[in-house]
């Protein structure tokens, strides 16, 4: 399990490198993530949620200046996304674990999030969504995965609430329709 863990992190290289060079990303959104984060008094609920904002505002406080600690939350969404899909799918195998954690950091979605509209809360959203779907996949009725699945969710919806209500969704969805009660084999 330690080798594809180390494999996924050198999957993971190519799509943190940009981060790593010096000075910001030009995105969309150009400087406008490090202005929320430095300005105490900007309300995302309008916008987005709270969770990166609080995040990358922490990351501030121990040191970081305010495009690293922005950058630092990319970079961290991109990690997050990337072990969840392999822990989801690693029951299907490690190699498919691998390509689907690849497939799933490499997606559209999630780098044109980061690299082309540079927003900062939907990043992190996407890099705890599947961490839902395999708290999910834990054995239903167990303490564990009724509380992991209740973490995350809240985590979800304090990233972006908006899409935490499609993430609702589609959860109840995948629980119903991965029940053995529901649909014995």
């Amino acid at each position: 399990m330690r080798r594809y863990l180390l494999i996924l992190a050198l999957l993971l290289i190519p799509s943190v490198a940009p981060l790593t060079y010096p000075g910001f990303i030009r995105a969309l959104a150009t400087f406008l993530p490090v202005y929320r984060v430095a300005d105490p008094g900007w309300n995302p609920l309008g916008e987005g949620g709270l969770l990166a904002y609080w995040l990358a505002s922490a990351l501030e406080k121990v040191g970081l200046s305010g495009p690293e600690a922005v950058k630092f939350t990319w970079a961290l969404s991109l990690m997050l996304g990337g072990t969840g899909a392999f822990f989801l799918a690693r029951h299907y195998g490690p190699n498919v674990a691998l390509l689907a954690s690849a497939l799933y950091v490499y997606s559209p979605f999630t780098l044109s999030a980061i690299y082309v509209r540079g927003e900062l809360e939907e990043p992190l959203f996407w890099g705890l969504l599947p961490w839902l779907f395999a708290a999910l996949s834990f054995r239903i009725g167990t303490s564990w995965a009724t509380f992991s699945a209740l973490a995350v969710s809240l985590l979800l919806a304090l990233t972006h609430p908006g899409l935490a209500a499609f993430a609702l969704a589609l959860g109840t969805a995948y629980s119903l329709l991965h029940r053995r009660w529901l649909f014995p084999a």
